[in-house]
């Protein structure tokens, strides 16, 4: 997708850091392929670690996880 987006856009829109992921990771990373530097997403285990910590000091005693979140979410536009 990146060059596509660079001939649309141009600017090297697609090298950018701020548009690429919505929950990007904190650090960056070598891209063993082409050797440039990139941000990769955050991984799944590290989003779920972070709700549990949240849940527990929420004292919430149901099960909350990321499911959860979006379904709410999504329940919650339906109404």
């Amino acid at each position: 997708m990146e060059p596509a987006l660079d001939r649309k856009r141009g600017h090297g829109l697609s090298r950018s850091w701020t548009w690429f992921w919505v929950f990007a990771a904190e650090g960056r990373s070598h891209e063993p392929r082409d050797g440039q530097v990139k941000r990769h997403h955050l991984l799944e285990a590290a989003v779920s670690r972070w709700i549990g910590v949240a849940v527990e000091a929420a004292k919430i005693e149901k099960k909350v996880t990321a499911h959860t979140l979006r379904h709410s979410y999504a329940t919650h536009l339906l109404q």
